[in-house]
């Protein structure tokens, strides 16, 4: 359900114009460099087999579809100052397209700051699980993370049954979508967003004090692989810059 309200509310050309600029120039280099990441993992099927690479594939798969094709309907906005084609359809899967996104990129970035503490600390432990429950254990968070999105906004934004979105054409995404003032918004910022976010910056908080502690220690009998530690540590904090 959806409304259109196609009268300008402020005049945001030099400022859209700026965001024109600045968007289209680091828009061309990250899909160079997304490419190339992309066609490394392609032809490389070694790094595709580790299992500590897969989440960060998936993470890389959700960021590279937002780059050919969430930025651009940004970057065509801010280039015409209006969305087109105006329509409550566009307008409709873009929002839904941009949230979907966004969140799932939040939440993957999430289960891989908890996946890494197995990884490097209970590594052990891992292995000595049968096939089917190493499975579930890495694949149905991942699964879990690339499907709940899709399906959470798809309800509140492309359904919407609790309330009538009103699109502006003049807007970013059209304005906001009417569910945010529900109370779906609020589970959606609280589950799907802070929740995320807090687990990113508490087990990436944890994973440096256990990297230094055990680094300190010299009395724990547990051996442990420091090359490994630092390499997947890096990895961690490379994918929380970008």
């Amino acid at each position: 359900m959806s409304t259109n309200n196609t009268t300008p509310i402020t005049d945001d050309s030099k400022a859209n114009s700026v965001k024109f600029a600045v968007l289209l120039a680091f828009q061309i280099s990250s899909i160079i460099t997304s490419s190339i990441i992309v066609i490394y993992i392609v032809v490389t099927p070694a790094f595709r087999s580790k299992e500590q690479n897969h989440s960060t594939c998936v993470l890389l798969s959700f960021n590279f579809l937002q780059l050919i094709s969430d930025i651009p309907s940004a970057i065509h906005f801010f280039h015409l100052n209006i969305v087109q084609p105006a329509t409550s359809v566009h307008c409709i899967l873009w929002t839904w397209l941009d949230f979907t996104l966004n969140t799932s990129s939040v939440q993957l970035m999430a289960w891989i700051s908890i996946e890494r503490h197995l990884f490097i600390f209970s590594w052990n432990l891992t292995r000595r699980m049968s096939r089917l429950q190493r499975w579930f254990i890495h694949f149905a968070p991942l699964i879990i993370c690339s499907v709940w999105c899709p399906i959470f906004y798809f309800f509140t934004i492309i359904v919407s049954p609790m309330c009538v979105n009103t699109w502006v054409f003049y807007r970013p995404l059209c304005g906001l979508p009417c569910y945010l003032a529900t109370n779906w918004g609020y589970y959606d910022l609280i589950f799907n967003i802070i929740m995320p976010v807090s687990f990113i910056f508490i087990a990436n908080v944890a994973l440096v004090i256990r990297v230094v502690k055990q680094k300190l220690s010299r009395v724990r009998p547990t051996r442990v692989d420091w090359r490994r530690q630092r390499k997947m540590t890096f990895q961690l904090a490379r994918n929380d810059l970008f």
